[in-house]
């Protein structure tokens, strides 16, 4: 089915500091039929409130939770409120290139086989640079999250009900949304270019304690477990490997080490001489 109408559904929890910014990346698309749906989750700060009540005066559709769900509860709202062939979600801290959408429509009409389309990612913010993203694969994806919530995606492919699980409240709600449209036979489809940008912030909810990280990977395996029986995880392609290996302390640790192993390199050789 050829596409018409996007929907954009961008949520928000007291992030009226950036709200701006997002909302402008997306009226900058040179893809014009779109709609635009503003979800707030039951923010509480003044500046969030204040930049809410200026864009629903512009006449753009704010959406408020009646309290505090989380985000999958949000982002299930906006499927539900949403017109659009085609969704794509944008956290209220993140931008979109100004040609994604028109990419995108134009590989989802040209390909019909294609359900998800995702990009390249760049961060900003405390970091910046490329994001490592492995190719959008059943195996590569139960091992670690290989795409961003900011990825195209049809109505249609929500079959049998998939949506957001709001159990998964304090993170990883996206890559469970994933593993369900995989696990349904999805098929994905990443740009080679980086359309999505990432900003990565001390209120970003990327920074996660270990503790909590475990038991959320924990329920996300027990949940897709025939995916996980299915396609093993090779240990150094997991999400918990990447993480060490990606953390300061390590990389600290690695340095030392190296120094160490150099220095005693040369000390060894000099018995050689």
């Amino acid at each position: 089915m050829s596409i018409s109408l996007v929907s954009f559904i961008v949520t928000s929890y007291n992030k009226g500091k950036f709200l701006h910014e997002t909302i402008d990346s997306i009226l900058s698309q040179t893809y014009t039929n779109w709609e635009l749906l503003i979800i707030d989750d039951n923010s509480k700060d003044q500046k969030t409130l204040e930049s809410l009540a200026e864009l629903e005066g512009r006449g753009y559709r704010v959406i408020r939770m009646p309290e505090n769900r989380g985000v999958a509860a949000a982002r299930n709202l906006g499927i539900i409120e949403s017109k659009g062939d085609v969704i794509l979600f944008l956290d209220g801290d993140d931008m979109i290139s100004k040609n994604y959408t028109a990419e995108a429509v134009d590989l989802f009409n040209s390909n019909l086989s294609i359900d998800v389309i995702t990009s390249e990612v760049n961060l900003f913010g405390t970091a910046k640079g490329p994001m490592r993203l492995l190719d959008v694969t059943i195996e590569n994806t139960v091992a670690q999250n290989t795409l961003v919530i900011s990825s195209f995606f049809r109505r249609s492919a929500l079959k049998g009900g998939i949506q957001f699980d709001d159990t998964f409240r304090k993170g990883f709600e996206d890559w469970d949304f994933w593993l369900s449209l995989l696990g349904s036979g999805a098929v994905f489809f990443r740009i080679k270019k980086p359309h999505f940008f990432y900003r990565i912030h001390p209120g970003s909810r990327n920074f996660m304690e270990s503790a909590t990280m475990d038991k959320i990977r924990i329920s996300l395996m027990k949940k897709h477990r025939n995916l996980f029986l299915q396609h093993p995880i090779m240990p150094k392609m997991s999400f918990e490997y990447h993480h060490v290996i990606d953390s300061p302390e390590y990389r600290i640790g690695s340095f030392i080490w190296n120094k160490l192993m150099i220095k005693s390199l040369f000390h060894l050789l000099k018995h050689f001489r």
